[in-house]
């Protein structure tokens, strides 16, 4: 299995983010997605997340560089790649997952 956010995938990604960010934004709004003063959400506002859905868009990682920020190592963050590709193919939102991004530095 790869990881979500490769080179082949983010077009797919993005896209899903297009088509459904008002579903995603109401998903925040109505605490579905944990935003502020859920604790493991990091105290994430619907601005952060209307946020994170645009720099998915462009490409970035914005949930993999929180999870290393917060401690999560590689290994957990590879663990969570994994059952989301898993999901996305059973689902058949994608046929097949890229590579695993790389190690960082």
């Amino acid at each position: 299995m790869g990881g979500l956010f490769t080179r082949s995938s983010l077009g797919k990604v993005g896209q899903l983010v297009s088509d459904y960010r008002s579903e995603l934004l109401a998903l925040a709004r109505d605490g579905i997605i944990p935003t502020a003063g859920a604790p493991d959400a990091g105290g994430l506002s619907v601005a952060d997340v209307e946020d994170a859905l645009r720099r998915i868009e462009r490409g970035e990682r914005p949930f993999e560089e929180w999870m290393y920020a917060h401690g999560h190592t590689y290994e957990k963050v590879m663990a969570i790649y994994k059952s989301i590709d898993k999901w996305l193919v059973e689902h058949g939102i994608v046929e097949s997952p890229g590579p695993l991004p790389p190690r960082p530095r």
